[in-house]
Parts: structure tokens; sequence; C-alpha cells
């Protein structure tokens, strides 16, 4: 018997080429997650439902978020405050050189809002 008529390749062991790892797994499911809230609000959430939209197995996205959808949550939530200091920190540098245009703005921010004429 010839080798490439009946005998097959050898399986590879571990995850299927192409399958996102761990951390892009993680991150999926917290941007499905919020997806999922922007959509249908907090009874659309569901672990059941994140992993139907990746595709998964609940088992495995527990793997990922222990303490189930809150935990699932609190990375998203705490991804998004990251995002916003980044943001912050970036457009307070940008000021720096620009002093009276943060006067400004803080005026803005502390001026009540109907003495700014809002």
């Amino acid at each position: 018997m010839a080798l490439t008529e009946t005998a097959e390749a050898p399986r590879r062991r571990g995850r299927p080429p192409g399958r996102a790892g761990e951390g892009d797994t993680r991150a999926a499911a917290i941007e499905a997650a919020r997806r999922l809230l922007l959509e249908g609000g907090d009874a659309a959430l569901s672990m059941e439902r994140v992993a139907r939209a990746l595709t998964l197995r609940t088992p495995s996205l527990y793997h990922h978020f222990p303490g189930g959808r809150d935990e699932m949550v609190m990375a998203g939530l705490e991804e998004d405050v990251q995002l916003l200091e980044r943001d912050r920190a970036a457009s307070l540098g940008a000021c720096d050189d620009d002093m009276p245009a943060q006067r400004k703005q803080r005026d803005w921010q502390v001026e009540p809002a109907d003495e700014r004429g809002d």
C-alpha cells in the first residue's frame, strides 16, 4: 500500500491553525459583550450569548472569565477607563504649551451653564 493512497497525515496536536489565542479570545469576548449590551441592554447579555457570538462553548468562556458575566463586564469597563485615561493624558500633554486654552476650558467646565448661556 502506498502512503498516498490510504494513509492519513498525522494529526497535529494543539489548537487548530487560524484559531485565536487566549488574549484574542478574551478581547473578542469583551467586544461581543459590548455589542450585546448596546443592542439589547442588560437583559441581552449572558455568557451563553457571548459564547454563541464567538462560536465557543460556554465553559470555554468561563475559562477566560471565571467570575462569569460580571467579571467580563468589569474587564470591559477597566479597558474603557484605561483608554480614557490615556486619551486624557495625551490631550493634557498637547495643551501644556497653551495655558490660555487650558484656562478657557477649565472656566467653561466650572462656570454654571446658565451663565454660559447654554
